[in-house]
């Protein structure tokens, strides 16, 4: 058997009398690939042979490394080209996109653009999240964490910075942020009785629509249900309506599991099917229509969204506080796991299973509602 001299960079290995294999493994293009080639000469010239390889090798990677990249170098030329692509294949949807460009102009770009990827300093990151809110300094640290994956990628730096357990602060922007209890969302809906966004807020408060799905519901998807003794109504979610009032494609969601069923029970869902028949009645196309087959707009939404938390007398919060209030009552008033209420959300479970594998399909997500409204059902005060 030819006996090879092994290490850590690669092995010279005997294949004949003077004739030797060198092999070792080279970057290219940030991956990592195996290269060989024949030598003639003594095992010594080999040897040598392979370190000048190596040294070569080294030089050229130090080459390449001299100019280590600003943050908004690393950005223009590594993450913002992936995320077009993602952009343009679906698997980015285009109001993440839009929303991570606002971050990056916002706070990432003007705080750390100038500064070379190998010189972020952890107590100046902490030092940026903690004059911020919550969520924007959630988004951006998730921004410069993905900028800074591509650096460690292709070994510009040796650690992400953006990785490590950072304090994220606990201030919002406003009480708007907040969530309302199951009582206060009940409230909601009674004074919204009526409103030409009515249909939209049900699905927003008692099924995890966000707001500009809520409007994307025509009634043709609108259908009943009844599991457990607890009577529901079904609507499909396969579109949404934008903030500039666009109405995105077919399927053209936040992610590819926001494809999906909302279940909204009784007593609520008993009141969303008589808004539906009625609007069926007057020939409209969509659950909340203009009149003249269209669908209404954010801005409508927000509108009738105020004016409804008003009229109940509860805290003032944005309309989004009414899908973020469904997970909180389902997780703790219905004790629903947390992993069907993540994907009756339209998120994905972490991992192979969620990504491939765990697939609910709409009778699973109404025998969820069902038997929890069956075991804890809804008692209006």
């Amino acid at each position: 058997m030819p006996r090879k001299m092994r290490s850590s960079f690669g092995c010279v290995q005997r294949i004949d009398k003077d004739v030797y294999r060198l092999r070792w493994w080279e970057d290219v293009a940030g991956e990592y690939k195996r290269r060989s080639r024949n030598f003639r000469g003594t095992r010594r010239e080999a040897e040598r042979a392979l370190a000048e390889i190596r040294a070569g090798l080294d030089e050229n990677r130090r080459h390449k490394l001299r100019h280590v990249p600003t943050v908004e170098e690393a950005f223009n030329k590594w993450w913002l080209p992936d995320a077009d692509t993602k952009l343009e294949d679906g698997r980015l949807a285009k109001n993440t996109h839009k929303c991570r460009m606002s971050k990056w102009n916002k706070y990432v770009g003007p705080r750390w653009g100038q500064v070379k990827v190998n010189e972020l300093d952890p107590l100046e990151i902490q030092d940026w999240l903690s004059g911020m809110t919550k969520k924007p300094a959630e988004d951006s640290l998730a921004l410069l964490r993905q900028i800074l994956d591509f650096c460690q990628i292709y070994d510009v730096v040796g650690e992400n910075m953006a990785r490590r357990p950072y304090v994220m602060p606990q201030n919002f922007k406003s009480r708007s942020d907040g969530a309302y209890t199951l009582d206060e969302l009940d409230r909601i809906a009674q004074a919204a009785e009526g409103s030409p966004c009515e249909g939209a807020m049900l699905l927003s408060m008692f099924g995890s629509a966000r707001t500009g799905e809520s409007l994307g519901v025509k009634l043709e998807e609108i259908s009943r249900a009844e599991s457990h003794g607890v009577h529901m109504t079904v609507a499909e979610v396969n579109r949404q309506v934008h903030s500039d009032a666009r109405i995105s494609e077919e399927g053209a969601l936040k992610n590819r599991q926001s494809v999906r069923a909302l279940v909204i029970p009784e007593p609520w869902g008993d009141r969303l099917w008589e808004v539906a028949e009625k609007a069926r009645a007057d020939g409209e196309v969509w659950l909340c229509d203009t009149g003249d087959g269209k669908p209404l707009s954010q801005n409508a939404y927000r509108r009738e969204w105020q004016r409804a938390t008003a009229a109940a007398g509860v805290e003032d919060k944005q309309p989004r506080a009414a899908r973020r209030s469904w997970e909180t009552f389902m997780r703790w008033d219905m004790a629903v796991d947390r992993t069907k209420v993540e994907q009756m959300m339209g998120h994905a479970l972490p991992g192979v299973t969620g990504a491939h594998y765990d697939k609910p399909t709409t009778q699973m997500f109404v025998e969820v509602v069902g038997e929890a409204f069956s075991r804890r059902p809804f008692k209006r005060k």
